[in-house]
């Protein structure tokens, strides 16, 4: 009796004077009032109800009851999901970031080798068979006119035509003109994409073909139409026309997705991938077929190609400036 007694005041001795009378023997001094009896000691404050026995302290105080403790605060490895938008991981941090549809639309048209093969693709995937000729058509017309300016001013060149005051200033104005443009193309070359087409595929390879080569032809020779053409207004409309064929490809494709904005966000989801996800997909791609092994080595030796061809432009036009100023 004498024990039971002691207890008693020991207990009574180390109780705070506010705590209330109901409240069981062993419960900590801090615990709020309002927390049931049967919480584990150790359970962190503001801890829900109902929460079971084993939850990380960290877990959101928003986050279902049966979501496995591994998984991160954004969902599944640690990136936001939604229906109609996709995620942009950073490399710094595991944090990510949701790219819009309209942030697709761009993507997919500052991308220099997203071509008209690309686009005949995914009409036939999504079987819109009636736009099928569409870009085929745009792609051919392009390379047949750019032939019958070139082969049309080429046959008739026969000296320099820069020899007047008017001719000298307007290819002196044109060669600084693509001097600089010559800078801006290096420039896109270098660029590194966070998001491309996939390289593992014959489409996309003609596509880089088609935009490198042709890009290339268009610069070196409306220079030298403009440097065999004698007359001023010739010589302008010879520029322009050039300057048209090159940029016929980008600004039908504009036009096109200016008012497709889910069609551009499903191109995206379809082809492009991130930069590892692409090595990954070629050299698999590679491994498993001989001929495609084949034709992209002879694709990437015309790619190296063009890429030093692409950094002499600006050698080149000062060159043909040169050419200009000289010419009597």
């Amino acid at each position: 009796m004498t024990c039971i007694s002691n207890m008693y005041r020991l207990s009574q001795r180390s109780t705070p004077v506010n705590t209330p009378s109901d409240t069981p023997l062993g419960t900590p001094s801090d615990t709020p009032r309002d927390t049931p009896d049967d919480t584990p000691r150790g359970t962190p404050r503001g801890t829900p109800r109902g929460t079971p026995d084993g939850t990380p302290v960290a877990t959101p105080v928003a986050t279902p009851v049966a979501t496995p403790s591994s998984t991160p605060r954004g969902g599944a490895s640690g990136a936001f999901f939604d229906t109609c938008n996709t995620v942009v991981p950073t490399k710094r941090t595991e944090r990510t970031r949701i790219l819009t549809p309209v942030e697709k639309r761009e993507a997919i048209l500052s991308d220099p080798h997203f071509g008209m093969l690309s686009m005949v693709r995914f009409f036939a995937r999504e079987e819109k068979y009636g736009y099928v000729l569409l870009p085929l058509s745009l792609l051919i017309g392009q390379w047949l006119m750019f032939f019958a300016v070139a082969s049309h001013n080429f046959m008739e060149a026969k000296r320099c035509g820069s020899r007047s005051l008017t001719m000298k200033t307007l290819f002196v104005g044109v060669c600084l003109v693509y001097f600089v443009e010559s800078i801006q193309l290096i420039d896109n070359l270098t660029r590194r994409f966070h998001y491309t087409t996939a390289k593992a595929s014959y489409s996309v390879m003609v596509d880089r073909l088609h935009e490198d080569t042709y890009t290339l032809c268009v610069f070196v020779s409306n220079l030298v139409i403009i440097f065999y053409t004698e007359e001023l207004i010739e010589a302008v409309f010879n520029c322009l026309a050039m300057q048209f064929l090159s940029q016929l490809e980008n600004e039908w494709q504009q036009a096109y997705y200016e008012t497709r904005l889910k069609e551009a966000a499903r191109v995206f989801d379809t082809f492009f991938v991130t930069s590892s996800e692409n090595t990954k997909k070629l050299k698999k791609r590679k491994r498993r077929s001989v001929l495609f092994r084949v034709v992209y080595t002879i694709t990437e030796v015309i790619f190296k190609a063009t890429t030093v061809a692409y950094w002499l432009l600006p050698v080149y036009s000062l060159a043909m400036l040169g050419c200009g100023v000289m010419c009597v």
